[in-house]
Parts: C-alpha cells; structure tokens; sequence
C-alpha cells in the first residue's frame, strides 16, 4: 500500500535549536532520550507492503524566530529522484502585528514545499482564537491559501466555542485539527471530546489528523485508534481525516513501520484504509 503521511518531523540537532528535546525543558517525558536524536529520510523508510510516497513535515521547533531556516534544510534533503514527495509546515507566531507576519509569509513563500503554518495553542487555545490579532492573521494565512495546523485539545469546550466563531467569520480558512483532538481514554471526557467533535464537523473547510496517541497514553491499544477512527468517520465521513504517524514521537509506543502496519489493521474497507492513509492527505496538502 502507497503511504503519505501528513504529520512527522525530523530532526538535525547540529544544526536547529530544538530546546523542547532538553530533557530540562518542557514536556517533563521521562522516556524523551527516545527521540533525542537526528532523524532524516532514512528514518521513515517503509518496507514491503508499505511504501512511503510522500510526507508532510510539521515544524519542530528548529528556529521559531526564522521558521525559514528549517524549510531551507528540509528542502535540501529530498533532492534525489527517488525520495518521496515532501510538503512542509513551517512555525509561525500568531500574535506578531500583521505587518511582520506578511513579511514571515512573504519570506515561506519562496519555498515551493511550504503548504501551511502552525502556533501551537494548546492550553492557551481560548485565549489566543479570541484576539483581534491572532484573528487578523488567521486571516491572512486565509487570504494566502494556506492551511492553519491547528493542536489543542478538543475536550477544551471554550476554545471549542472560539474556534467555531474564527470558522464561521473566516470561512475560506483550511483548518486541520493535529492529532485528533487528543482524545482521551477516559470515558466522561471522550464523551465531552466527541460531542465537540460532532460539533467541529459542521464546518467543511475544517480536516482531522489522527496521530499522535503515544502522547495521551503510551500504552493505547489499537483498539482505542478504531473507537476513535469509528467515531470520527461518523462525525466527518471518510474524506476528511487522514491517519499520520507523529513520527518520531510514534517511537514511545512502537516503529514506523509497525504503526502503518497496524492501521492497515483497523476494521474498514479497503477503498476507506486508501483514502485514511494516502487519498485524503494527497488531497488536502495539494501533492
């Protein structure tokens, strides 16, 4: 099976600054030495019966101040015929005035794999989608055509409540939830997180990526990725959630390759498991 895979990153610590690997600094993971490591194109390499045609690489911290830099270097790794078709999604700071934030763009769109942005929000989700600021810069990623690469978790009701306000005052805003919202195994709160979810999918310009379930549980079972996938395809349909890897973070849990083996897994069609882990991600990041 062809596979892109639309959440990963990669790591030169020689030449990026990465503070959030310092086993010092936050997230306070006991087990981070894991992937306190340099990470390239032959660290995602798949075998027979995957084969990794393309991938979109998520900013990890390499240079926040000149998200360029890490585009530079990204770009300088896949210039071989035969590596896999590559997009990129470069870090950027919503609450910067308007006018440093065109010049930022201005400066990404000299890059031909440069896709979309991410301001990681987080706990600061509410807060952040309620400025005037960050909502005048929302709309110029918007008015760019590019994709706003949204995390934080979907149990949070309030920045909920504010992101379907951004949607419904910027409709042409291509947004795409990181890591399926962090849905939680604990039963009250995935209740809370599924009933936001529901609500979330009345916007169409707004997509899921399912990845990330090493950092709510390390010990998640594939049956908690079909309760979620299952719910999930419900809310949204199929062409409008894409599984990722969240690699190298995916290593807490299991390998690459046997992550996209157990997808493979997960209880859908064949024409469904097509669209979760190629179609819909070569569609969405325009490959």
């Amino acid at each position: 099976m062809n596979i892109i895979d639309p959440h990963l990153h990669l790591f030169d610590r020689a030449l990026g600054q990465y503070h959030w690997l310092s086993a010092n600094n936050p997230p306070l993971w006991s087990d981070k030495e894991i992937i306190n490591k340099d990470f390239n194109l032959q660290s995602i390499e798949l075998t027979a019966p995957l084969s990794l045609q393309g991938f979109v690489h998520i900013e990890a911290g390499f240079d926040n101040q000149k998200p360029a830099r890490e585009i530079q270097w990204l770009e300088s790794l896949v210039t071989k015929d035969n590596a896999p078709l590559m997009k990129t999604v470069a870090s950027t700071d919503l609450q910067m005035t308007c006018d440093r934030f065109t010049d930022q763009l201005n400066e990404l769109a000299r890059y031909q794999s440069v896709i979309g942005v991410r301001h990681i929000l987080d706990e600061q989700a509410a807060k952040l989608l309620q400025s005037n600021q960050v909502i005048a810069n929302l709309e110029i990623i918007a008015a760019q055509a590019l994709i706003f690469e949204c995390q934080f978790s979907v149990s949070d009701s309030a920045a909920v409540k504010e992101l379907a306000k951004v949607m419904t005052l910027i409709p042409s805003l291509k947004i795409v939830i990181n890591h399926a919202g962090f849905a939680s195994s604990s039963p009250v709160e995935y209740i809370t997180w599924l009933n936001n979810m529901q609500t979330l999918a009345k916007f169409e310009q707004l997509f899921v990526k399912a990845s990330g379930w090493e950092m709510c549980d390390r010990a998640y079972t594939l049956d908690h990725v079909q309760k979620v996938m299952g719910d999930l395809m419900s809310a949204f349909g199929d062409e409008r959630i894409m599984l990722a890897s969240n690699f190298p973070l995916c290593l807490f849990t299991q390998s690459y390759q046997a992550l996209w083996q157990s997808y493979t897994q997960l209880k859908f069609s064949s024409s469904q498991l097509e669209k979760l882990m190629s179609t819909n991600s070569r569609i969405f990041y325009r490959f």
